[in-house]
Formats: structure tokens, C-alpha cells, sequence
């Protein structure tokens, strides 16, 4: 759900991500709200023995703590999203914004340019999706 101002690209953004929850069972894993360095490393540790034993063949992060908790402290969502990539947790790892980095946004084009990627970053895992559905 996106809570707070409302955009034409909101129906579309919530479109696609209906499509992603409704292909796969999504599991999150709670490590704390604003978690320090140690509590990543500590959710790092429970995410990996669960990843273990899922073996999920994709894997999308949103934002920077989720993709943090993969890729480490010098992972940059606004650098290193939109790239899929091979991982050991999964053949396809992706991270992009989390939905609350487009209400923050310093001015409405920065907003509407943070929409735009995170859309096209949710539209590339849905098209991976089915992808995997039609093999």
C-alpha cells in the first residue's frame, strides 16, 4: 500500500506489485525498524539459514536496508537498483526503491523520476515472473 499524497502513476505502481503478490508467496523478514549495523549482520545471519532452505529462484529487495541486508553497507539503491544479478541466494536478485522513497521526494520532478524507475524496476520482476511461469 502507498499511504500519503497521490499520483496517476500510484494505480499502475499498485498494479504491477498486485501482479508480483499474487504470483508468489512473499515472505519478509522482520529485523527492526531502523536497524543498526550489528542487527542487518544479526538479520543477515536468520535470512540466510531461511533462504537456505526455500531456494528462491528470485529474490527483489525494496529499499536500502533490505538490499543492504544482501549486498552489504555499500550497496546504493539509488546507484546499484534496476540490475538484475546472480547471487548465491537466488539465480535473479534485484533491488529498487521501497514504495515510501516517493513521498519524500525534494521537488515533483525528483518524485516523478523515482516513480518512473521504481515502476519499470517493478515491471522488470513481473516480466521475470512470467518468465518463470512459462517455463
Amino acid at each position: 500500500m502507498i499511504v500519503g499524497a497521490s499520483s496517476a502513476t500510484d494505480a499502475d505502481i499498485l498494479g504491477v506489485a498486485d501482479h508480483l503478490y499474487k504470483s508468489y508467496r512473499l515472505r519478509r523478514v522482520y529485523c527492526s525498524v531502523k536497524p543498526n549495523r550489528d542487527e542487518i549482520d544479526a538479520c543477515r545471519e536468520r535470512m540466510s539459514a531461511e533462504l537456505e532452505l526455500v531456494k528462491p529462484k528470485m529474490i527483489l529487495c525494496l529499499g536500502a536496508t533490505a538490499a543492504q541486508s544482501f549486498a552489504g553497507a555499500k550497496f546504493r539503491v539509488r546507484r546499484d537498483r534496476g540490475k538484475p544479478m546472480a547471487t548465491p541466494w537466488a539465480p535473479w536478485w534485484m533491488a529498487t526503491y521501497h514504495s515510501s522513497a516517493l513521498l519524500p521526494a525534494p521537488d515533483p520532478e525528483a518524485r516523478q523520476r523515482i516513480e518512473e524507475e521504481f515502476l519499470a524496476d517493478l515491471a522488470l520482476a513481473r516480466d521475470h515472473l512470467r518468465s518463470l511461469h512459462a517455463a
